[in-house]
């Protein structure tokens, strides 16, 4: 304790240290373990992952894509906003425009596991994408999406938050990266 007010006496002065052994950090698994029912009830129906990719040619779009990383986000995060994420015509085609927002990411994760730095910087030709897929019968199933900024621990919340922007292309298939 230090700092000093002559009515109040000492306060806290937070620290990394602190954080780490709060009250909130010893909940985190109880949270994640109550946040897991709502995917058991079928509410969440959308599957998150953050995949890291490296192109062959050593920039992006260039040469062959290979997945270097991919970690699914447990439990099942809230996706916010994929109705807003619309079709814009250009004259070589029609194009899925937008942005989304995902919350209650687990603390367990580290910021760098949601920027897809857990394996280090990125080298010349990688690149770090979101992928949603709908779980949901007769919906579209996989979007790509780019970190729209840094994630956010919000404050009196056991949670990450992200927001993400519509990329370009979507990856094919499962099994093929690419269409």
């Amino acid at each position: 304790m230090s700092g000093a007010c002559t009515r109040c006496g000492a306060f806290t002065v937070p620290t990394e240290e602190l954080i780490s052994n709060s009250l909130v950090a010893e909940l985190v698994c109880a949270v994640d373990e109550a946040r897991d029912i709502a995917t058991q009830l079928g509410v969440r129906t959308y599957d998150a992952h953050v995949i890291r990719l490296r192109w062959s040619g050593g920039e992006i779009g260039s040469g062959t894509v290979i997945q270097v990383d991919d970690l699914q986000i447990l439990p099942t995060p809230r996706v916010e906003g994929m109705d807003t994420v619309s079709d814009v015509v250009e004259s070589y085609g029609a194009l899925e425009r937008g942005e989304i927002s995902i919350d209650r990411i687990s603390l367990s994760y580290t910021e760098d596991d949601l920027t897809g730095l857990r394996s280090g910087p990125l080298s010349p030709g990688e690149e770090v994408i979101w992928e949603i897929t709908s779980l949901a019968p007769n919906a579209k199933k996989r979007h790509t999406f780019h970190l729209g900024g840094a994630p956010t621990r919000k404050p009196g919340t056991v949670e990450w938050s992200v927001g993400l922007v519509r990329a370009t292309v979507d990856r094919g298939a499962p099994g093929e990266l690419w269409t």
